[in-house]
C-alpha cells in the first residue's frame, strides 16, 4: 500500500458528511392539514399556505404544479 492510496483512504474516511435534502410528494394531494391548521372551504392553496407560514414563520413548503 503506497503512502497516496493510505492518504486518499484517510480523506475518504475524514470528509464532512454532505447534508441531504429529501422531497417527497403525492399525486393528487390537497394540502387539507398542516401545522395544525385546517384549509377552508374555498380557501386557495396559496392563501391557506400564507396562514401555515403567518403561525410559523419558520415552516419551508414547496408545492409544484
Amino acid at each position: 500500500m503506497t503512502a497516496l492510496s493510505r492518504l486518499e483512504k484517510l480523506e475518504e474516511k475524514l470528509k464532512p458528511e454532505k447534508k441531504k435534502v429529501y422531497f417527497m410528494g403525492w399525486a393528487g394531494c390537497q394540502y387539507k392539514h398542516s401545522n395544525g391548521l385546517t384549509r377552508w372551504d374555498g380557501e386557495s392553496k396559496e392563501q391557506f399556505f400564507k396562514r401555515v407560514r403567518e403561525n410559523d414563520p419558520n415552516r419551508m413548503i414547496h408545492w409544484f404544479d
